[in-house]
């Protein structure tokens, strides 16, 4: 806002005050997110949009960086501490919190994929950055803490490397927790952010 865009911040799907039954990993909000960008540009078709997502967040930023549904109309994305792909981070997770060894893990969370298929309507493997990435075009700035406990600060590398655009900026904040980079070293976040953002929109 301080740079001076109107700012959308819907809550997503299943959270908050949304409606919704089930969190879809950032696959399912992908659509709602393109909704909402679609109804922006209805009603501005000069519109310059900048998309952002923390977390899950970043997740649905970069699935919907890579859909062939997104308009010209947006102009670059900031994808922060987002992960690489659901069934990966539901693997690490059982790895962890179990002990589990990797194979098990996998046939863990593959068996709970299908359940989510049945009930949510998608399947964990579905929800891949990776995948979507591989098809963005646009300006993309990946941001992630380095002693992120909860999405592997792996995910970025993995992530930048997957991403397709020939603009495509990534800063690693030593010492930052999760969706903790502003606040562990606000001088180079905001100093890469805004220089991100001036320079893709001319600013």
């Amino acid at each position: 806002a301080r740079m001076g865009f109107t700012v959308l911040v819907p809550s997503q799907r299943a959270q908050a005050s949304s409606e919704g039954r089930y969190v879809g990993m950032g696959w399912l909000e992908r659509n709602d997110l393109l909704g909402w960008i679609h109804a922006i540009v209805a009603g501005d078709e000069q519109a310059r949009i900048l998309l952002y997502g923390g977390s899950m967040g970043a997740s649905t930023v970069m699935m919907a960086a890579g859909d062939p549904r997104l308009p010209r109309n947006v102009v670059a994305a900031v994808a922060e501490s987002g992960y690489a792909s659901a069934r990966s981070e539901f693997i690490d997770a059982a790895r962890g919190m179990f002990h589990l060894p990797r194979f098990l893990a996998a046939i863990c969370v593959d068996a709970a994929g299908l359940v989510c298929k049945y009930r949510a309507g998608y399947d964990f493997a579905d929800a891949s950055c990776v995948r979507s990435l591989r098809h963005t075009v646009i300006p993309m700035l990946f941001i992630h803490g380095g002693d992120d406990r909860m999405v592997s600060p792996r995910s970025l590398d993995v992530n930048y490397a997957a991403c397709s655009s020939l603009d495509r900026t990534r800063l690693l904040v030593p010492g930052a927790g999760h969706m903790e980079s502003s606040a562990t070293d606000p001088k180079t976040y905001w100093r890469t952010y805004e220089g991100f953002v001036k320079r893709v929109f001319g600013l």
